[in-house]
């Protein structure tokens, strides 16, 4: 979770998230997010796993969207949590 930016990073695992209920309460609670400014991104378990680059480059440009600057590609670091 980034307060600033409220920008939330939810890691989905078919182990807790493959039952309806579960589907309905997680869009539930996306919807409820988003209604209050927060912005959510689904991640599998395996995403940080198989491509961390990829991963951290589309984190960073989530947060600095507000900011305005792209981030760069080349860089594998993943932003701070504030």
């Amino acid at each position: 979770m980034w307060r600033g930016p409220r920008v939330i990073v939810e890691l989905d695992g078919r182990a807790t998230h493959h039952t309806t209920l579960a589907f309905d309460n997680d869009r539930e609670r996306d919807r409820i997010l988003m209604a209050h400014g927060w912005r959510v991104m689904r991640v599998t378990w395996r995403q940080p796993c198989r491509d961390p680059e990829a991963l951290a480059y589309d984190l960073r440009t989530l947060l600095s969207s507000e900011s305005g600057t792209a981030p760069s590609r080349s860089t594998s670091q993943l932003p701070s949590v504030s």
